[in-house]
């Protein structure tokens, strides 16, 4: 998506009556799974992350990056460190039992994509697209798919997003390369 890989760390039905969707997709610099008690380092653009797993329960997790405690999460949730490096929950394993699992998988350097599609049977738009906390002025989902209240079914994503300036894209060049975008 935008040229990036994601994972889907949430996918949720907004309404009980089936045929809508709410999709939270995260990527970033690091993917990795820890288990809790364990402290490992990363590198993000020459960087340095020291972070540790310190608290797992059946849905929420507490980790430290650099020293700095992250509040608690959820699954699909991020926090913004002080430096603003994000760090994101994408999957939580919790085996309430002795020996069991405690571990967390994360992305540091977060980037988190949420869509959402009220109405799945029909070619129209009816969400935006939400980047971290952001929404995204004339960016628009439409998610096609079925739904027969059991399974889920997704054929495809589409974002269509217009431009509030006109901007030159040379013949092999990406618009992405555009320095003015942000």
């Amino acid at each position: 998506l935008f040229g990036k890989p994601y994972t889907i760390v949430q996918a949720r039905r907004t309404s009980s009556n089936g045929n809508n969707i709410k999709l939270v997709l995260m990527g970033g610099a690091v993917h990795d799974t820890m288990l809790e008690g364990d402290t490992k380092t990363y590198t993000v653009d020459g960087k340095d992350y020291e972070v540790s797993l310190d608290f797992v329960d059946a849905d929420s997790a507490k980790l430290t990056v650099n020293g700095e405690g992250t509040r608690d999460m959820l699954n699909g949730e991020t926090d913004k460190m002080s430096d603003g490096t994000v760090l994101g929950i994408s999957e939580i394993l919790y085996q309430n039992y002795a020996g069991g699992v405690h571990s967390v998988s994360f992305f540091l350097g977060a980037q988190k994509v949420e869509l959402k599609d009220t109405n799945i049977r029909d070619v129209d738009s009816s969400g935006p697209v939400k980047v971290d906390d952001n929404t995204i002025d004339d960016a628009f989902v439409i998610i096609e798919a079925t739904d027969d209240n059991s399974t889920f079914k997704i054929n495809r994503i589409h974002i269509n997003m217009t431009a509030d300036d006109d901007f030159h894209v040379p013949a092999g060049g990406k618009l992405s390369e555009n320095p003015e975008l942000t």
